[in-house]
């Protein structure tokens, strides 16, 4: 079973590109000792980042507002997401027309709140194999290969908000999550 390490932290301002690489930054200062922290990263052909000194330590992000979330994983592909929760609208409404299947729509009929709950869990479908957000129709064949859990609990808890967070991996595992401090850079 695989160890995926998962780091939340808080932002006293939006996350922009700057501010998400040093979360990110500190996300690895917390996971990994000084001697075994990777420290380059690229990109594939299909846009996923990668280690480049260290390719067996598979990494995700995601934040939502002003919260940020890093999932590391040995030799094991990991993806997650994490979304505030917020009313339904329109807009969402449309993009589960277009991206949600079937079965979906029909649990947001009875349940319009697991909007955020289903959008998730193909967010991290599609972080964890890198196709992008023009993947999401195709998240239900990939997602019959991996294994999902949803932390929207835990990261309450842990953030005294309603948030929505799925977390998925090639493998079966289990999580520890860490909470960062807050980040006032």
């Amino acid at each position: 079973m695989k160890k995926v390490k998962v780091v939340l932290f808080k932002a006293y301002k939006r996350i922009d590109r700057d501010l998400s690489r040093r979360l990110f930054l500190k996300a690895v200062e917390l996971c990994f000792s000084e001697e075994e922290r990777p420290k380059k990263r690229a990109c594939r052909e299909d846009g996923k980042p990668v280690f480049i000194d260290r390719s067996e330590v598979k990494f995700s992000v995601s934040h939502s507002e002003n919260w940020y979330l890093a999932a590391f994983c040995i030799d094991s592909e990991v993806g997650i997401d994490v979304e505030v929760l917020r009313q339904v609208n329109v807009k969402q409404e449309r993009i589960a027309k277009r991206f949600f299947d079937p079965s979906e729509q029909e649990i947001l009929k009875r349940e319009p709140a697991d909007f955020l709950k289903i959008w998730t869990k193909k967010e991290a479908t599609v972080k964890l194999n890198g196709k992008g957000i023009g993947g999401l129709k195709s998240t239900d064949e990939d997602s019959k290969k991996l294994y999902f859990t949803d932390i929207s609990e835990r990261l309450g808890e842990l953030c005294n908000e309603n948030i929505a967070g799925t977390l998925c991996c090639e493998e079966e595992f289990y999580c520890d999550i860490i909470r960062g401090e807050d980040f006032n850079g």
